[in-house]
């Protein structure tokens, strides 16, 4: 009876093998099938993305393209905030030479008297350029700083005829002073006024190179948006193949590339059961 239990047993044994080898073979014939199906999918992969390939390059290269325009532009933007915060400084500066140009001539006048009859003649020294004074003795306006500034300072007595001995020669020796203090006045006002004039030009300039940045970045985008379309339709019309599973698989393995390795450990428990 112990031997007939022994052969028993080694008879049961030997058919689970048997079942055991079986079942193997379908596993083993689904695992060569997934693996060859597995290097169709990798090789027709390669191919789509072999297809794709250079509107991805296309696409790095604009895309390089565009972050050195806007760096571009950013760098451009702060120098012109730059140059506009100067420029503002120049006229600050320009507006405060200007009030001292008006106030240097508001103390002349209290040096010489409103009611002076001689005033005229003074403001005509006070106003008139040194350098050119032996050329052009009643010149007015022979600069533009100080044309700009003597706006509604002449009167009505201004050309009033005189004798030379009826002028005042300390009044005359402070207007001349004070002549000298307006020129260096007119100076820096003219300094500002061509530095301010530079900044301008630089400023324009600057305000066109962003514009062609801007212009050119738009027309890099439009490239990007065709690449990115070309790339949609060729991804569309790429066809991959229908793959099918050999017919002597089991039903549970048919059409099933997601399945979970425990739920077909369990099949396969339940088979050898």
């Amino acid at each position: 009876s112990d031997l007939q239990e022994i052969s028993t047993n080694d008879l049961w044994e030997q058919k689970k093998l048997q079942a055991f080898h079986y079942y193997l073979q379908l596993v083993k014939a689904k695992m060569d099938c997934e693996k060859k199906f597995f290097d169709i999918r990798f090789n027709m992969k390669c191919l789509e993305l072999n297809s794709l390939k250079s509107t991805v390059m296309d696409e790095l290269r604009y895309t390089k393209i565009i972050e050195k325009f806007q760096m571009d532009v950013k760098s451009e933007e702060e120098e012109l905030v730059t140059v506009k915060t100067n420029i503002e400084l120049l006229k600050d500066f320009r507006s405060k030479e200007k009030a001292k140009w008006k106030q240097c001539y508001e103390d002349m006048m209290k040096v010489v008297g409103r009611n002076n009859r001689h005033k005229g003649y003074f403001k005509q020294i006070f106003v008139r350029r040194a350098v050119s004074a032996a050329k052009s003795t009643y010149r007015r306006h022979s600069s533009s700083e100080s044309s700009e500034s003597e706006q509604d300072i002449e009167s009505e007595d201004d050309n009033r005829s005189f004798s030379p001995s009826e002028i005042d020669e300390s009044i005359l020796k402070k207007v001349m002073d004070f002549r000298q203090k307006k020129e260096e006045i007119e100076k820096r006002m003219k300094i500002y006024k061509r530095k301010c004039k530079i900044l301008k030009t630089k400023q324009n300039a600057i305000a066109r190179k962003i514009q062609k940045l801007h212009d050119s970045m738009t027309d890099t985008f439009i490239k990007v948006d065709s690449i990115l379309s070309t790339r949609k339709k060729e991804a569309e019309s790429f066809k991959w193949p229908v793959i099918l599973y050999p017919e002597n698989l089991h039903e549970n393995y048919i059409d099933n590339q997601n399945y979970d390795v425990g739920e077909q450990k369990q099949i396969m428990d339940e088979e050898m059961a």
